[in-house]
């Protein structure tokens, strides 16, 4: 019994120690489901509330308005879950051998725990509003995320770090139906996000020896805007431009000035609602701008040979983005091995309800499937991140899942309607 309520103890503490929020220093606040399934390659897609952190000019493509009641979006990564599973067989085998259980508590100790949740995130996108020739639509998004990481050292004494993030976002796009004016084919969208975000941070290391727990809350917030532009050629081919955090107040953080016990209680009865009285100035986080480039292609007949084809109709999106280009001569590694971090690629394939999704993420694979439909939208996929500098030198993957409810979630981009 007693054995029972250890594992069952260490057990909590991990899964929760996980689910503490922390918000990982990616420039996209919010990797949505869909997009990390075809590889993060979205910037010329961005037809749906996922447009908010990769493309705003994309809420154009629309065709009706689009409602998110409510999202449940949550994913652990490979490691989580093995020492969860590790942790589980030791409480149900009740006392095992001793064998057994240097084993599965070395499974526990060599794990890197990463978890991510995302709720409620209510949104709303406008139907595109007609002026005159053009169109114009907005969109507005409260949205919050939690993402966090902790590592348990071989010594068997775990670090945290976590944060909680609230993002309030007002975009505007503008369609030019018709370029003639400047003799080109196609039409254009510009788009822009006005953001806010406001954090919450506990930075925990717990170690062996002379130095002592330490655990420090912060609170932060900052102010940002990013714009981008889609190029629609045809209804076959679109080009995207953005460039996140054009300007940006960087994330300032304040210290909250408590002793140790009672820093701990705080962390325990509500984060998200710490007030500013006695916080202490700490730091300043620099949020540089990003600029994204990609493409997308809806092919009408999928060619695998000379003359030989098969029809689509309507249902395929390929597309390819190149992120941070204002990196990718880094000191620190090759240009192709930068290339490749930054290189995203991706295929979305529909035949509603049902939809299947395929990519490559930064050197890794990704994949995933769904039913979804106009008002609910159940999801799943599986991908790989680069958590270090250089390219494979710090792979994580991930399980993810995600429920929705939405109205219009169907009348996006019109492709996968057949």
């Amino acid at each position: 019994m007693k054995n029972k309520i250890i594992t069952f103890t260490i057990l909590v503490f991990v899964f929760c120690s996980t689910l503490f929020a922390v918000q990982k220093k990616d420039k996209v606040a919010i990797k949505g489901l869909r997009p990390m399934s075809i590889g993060g390659a979205f910037n010329a897609i961005s037809d749906d509330e996922n447009a908010f952190f990769y493309n705003p000019a994309g809420i154009t493509q629309r065709e009706g308005y689009l409602v998110q009641i409510m999202s449940l979006d949550a994913a652990l990564n490979s490691d989580t879950i093995s020492a969860i599973s590790a942790l589980s067989d030791l409480i149900s085998r009740g006392v095992p051998e001793k064998d057994k259980i240097i084993d599965n508590f070395k499974r526990v100790a060599s794990s890197k725990l990463s978890a991510f949740a995302s709720a409620p995130n209510i949104l709303f996108i406008t139907s595109p509003i007609s002026v005159e020739e053009n169109y114009l639509s907005f969109g507005l998004g409260f949205l919050g995320c939690v993402d966090g990481n902790a590592e348990i050292k071989p010594i068997y004494i775990p670090s945290l770090n976590a944060k909680a993030t609230d993002i309030q976002i007002l975009s505007a796009a503008f369609k030019i139906s018709s370029l003639d004016a400047v003799k080109m084919p196609g039409s254009l969208s510009l788009g822009t996000n006005l953001k806010r975000m406001g954090t919450i941070a506990i930075e925990n290391t717990m170690t062996y020896g002379k130095e002592k727990n330490k655990l420090n809350v912060l609170q932060g917030k900052s102010f940002g805007i990013d714009i981008g532009t889609i190029y629609h050629l045809n209804p076959l081919w679109n080009f995207g431009l953005s460039v996140t955090d054009i300007y940006n107040t960087g994330m300032n953080y304040k210290e909250l000035d408590k002793p140790y016990g009672k820093l701990f209680a705080k962390t325990l009865v509500g984060i998200p609602h710490i007030s500013s009285h006695g916080l202490k100035n700490c730091r300043k986080e620099k949020i540089n701008p990003e600029v994204n480039i990609g493409a997308s292609w809806y092919p009408k007949e999928f060619y695998y040979w000379p003359d030989k084809y098969l029809d689509t109709d309507d249902r395929l999106a390929l597309a390819l983005d190149l992120t941070d280009l204002t990196n990718l001569v880094n000191h620190d590694e090759s240009f192709f091995g930068t290339f490749f971090k930054n290189l995203h690629m991706g295929v979305e394939y529909k035949y509603n309800p049902f939809v299947i999704r395929a990519g490559y993420n930064s050197g890794y694979p990704t994949i995933g499937f769904g039913l979804v439909s106009n008002s609910v939208q159940l999801e799943y996929a599986f991908y790989g991140e680069e958590q270090g500098v250089r390219l494979n030198s710090d792979p994580m993957y991930f399980h993810r899942v995600k429920l929705s409810v939405k109205l219009g979630n169907n009348k996006g981009k019109r492709y996968g309607k057949s």
